[in-house]
């Protein structure tokens, strides 16, 4: 599930901050143990070469990766905000100017 399909479901600011405060949350723990993890791989490697590609390859890259995907989800999840707060904006923009126009000689013109 992605977070842009959350997005109609929660309109409230409150709601929306807290699950990204949960799953940034989340995701830096579940990162931190998996590269503890992977760097006492890394320690019981049999040369130095073996521990440094094991934990660039298991840890590293995987864990960056991640950030990266995240990082491109949370700009497009902040571009789609920007383009419909700024719809939103016009279509008040609009509905508050007065057109200009005289509705009462319309009706009389359609009463005659």
């Amino acid at each position: 599930m992605r977070v842009l399909d959350v997005i109609p479901l929660c309109d409230n600011e409150a709601t929306l901050s807290n699950l990204r405060m949960h799953d940034t949350l989340t995701m830096h723990i579940v990162i931190i143990a998996w590269l503890f993890v992977v760097l006492m791989m890394a320690i019981t490697e049999k040369s130095a070469v073996g521990g440094v590609l094991t934990f660039v390859l298991y840890g590293l890259a995987p864990c960056a990766l991640l950030l990266w995907l995240v990082a491109t989800q949370r700009k497009a999840l902040k571009q789609h905000r920007q383009r419909r707060a700024a719809t939103q904006s016009v279509a008040q923009e609009s509905a508050k100017k007065p057109d200009g126009q005289d509705a009462g000689a319309d009706q009389q013109n359609l009463q005659q």
